[in-house]
């Protein structure tokens, strides 16, 4: 743009001279001098509209990135959030799933000492029921995240390979049950089972094959 504007005023020079030298003329002079001052004005004029046009294309250019940047914002504030919630939903999830293994835990070995009569009600006078004697080798069960249940026993030296595999199947199941009825669970989760982890104290006795979570591979 500059170089058609220094070429106009060249042009209105050199027309500047023609005026003055080469037609005395009157009436001629003053339809150079329209016509210059119009080249003059058409110069103006178009210089303006390249201004506010480009001032136009820098304004969209800018509205436009401030617009994409707010999105991108707006895309990883939502993605943190998701994150953050997803987080703390797994989170309050097994703390719910590890106070319902509690619960349902101590009733069990409730029933298999004769505390609880048929109906769940605590009595003095009930039969210990023997489909619950596993839950008497149990310390406790704890759930955790990828479906992964730990379970600890008071003392396993004295039992044998095939007893541990019975009350860590009876374990499991009553655990899956019990997450189920707390909701942490659905009935595909619960169809695929729980990865167990045995423990005795702090120590690992057992864990679940990798080709067969059921089956428990003993140290």
């Amino acid at each position: 743009m500059e170089n058609i504007i220094v070429a106009l005023v060249l042009w209105v020079l050199g027309g500047l001279i023609i005026w003055k030298l080469i037609l005395p003329d009157w009436n001629k002079k003053k339809r150079v001098r329209a016509i210059l001052w119009g080249f003059v004005a058409f110069t103006f004029i178009i210089d303006g509209f390249v201004g506010i046009t480009g001032n136009y294309e820098n304004t969209n250019s800018s509205s436009e990135n401030t617009s994409s940047s707010s999105k991108i914002s707006s895309k990883q504030s939502q993605s943190s959030n998701k994150a953050s919630s997803k987080s703390s939903s797994k989170k309050g999830s097994e703390s719910k799933a590890n106070k319902a293994l509690e619960k349902w835990l101590e009733q069990d070995q409730e029933w298999a000492y004769g505390k609880l009569d048929s109906d769940g009600n605590s009595t003095d006078s009930g039969e210990p029921q023997s489909q619950f004697n596993w839950s008497t080798h149990i310390q406790k069960m704890t759930y955790s995240k990828n479906d992964h249940l730990s379970i600890y026993f008071f003392d396993s030296q004295s039992l044998s390979k095939t007893e541990k595999d019975e009350i860590v199947s009876s374990a499991r199941n009553s655990a899956i049950a019990a997450l189920m009825d707390a909701g942490v669970i659905d009935d595909d989760e619960a169809s695929d089972g729980l990865s167990v982890t045995v423990y005795q104290g702090n120590k690992i006795i057992g864990t679940s094959k990798i080709l067969n979570k059921n089956e428990i591979l003993w140290d």
